[in-house]
């Protein structure tokens, strides 16, 4: 049985087009991380096993570190607490 595919491909093409230099509204980055957020977790509640990344994104430690940080910073989970809920198991 194949997945759904997101509406309008080419839209998520074009937002990995984008520069990151350029000024971008802050919400609207908000906005997307929430929604991929969202969408990750439910491919992992539906069985999914997959990486967050696509294997040839172009992403490195420090952007992920800088994301997960402030991700767990607004959630107000400490990473020792992370550590923990990694040893209880998985979604």
């Amino acid at each position: 049985m194949s997945s759904p595919k997101l509406p309008q491909l080419d839209g998520l093409a074009a937002l990995e087009q984008i520069d990151p230099a350029t000024t971008l509204d802050p919400e609207e980055v908000q906005r997307l991380l929430a929604v991929g957020v969202k969408l990750y977790v439910a491919m992992l509640e539906q069985g999914h096993r997959i990486q967050p990344l696509p294997p040839d994104t172009n992403i490195n430690a420090t952007q992920v570190v800088a994301t997960v940080s402030a991700l767990l910073d607004q959630v107000d989970i400490e990473v020792f607490e992370l550590g923990m809920w990694q040893s209880w198991g998985r979604v």
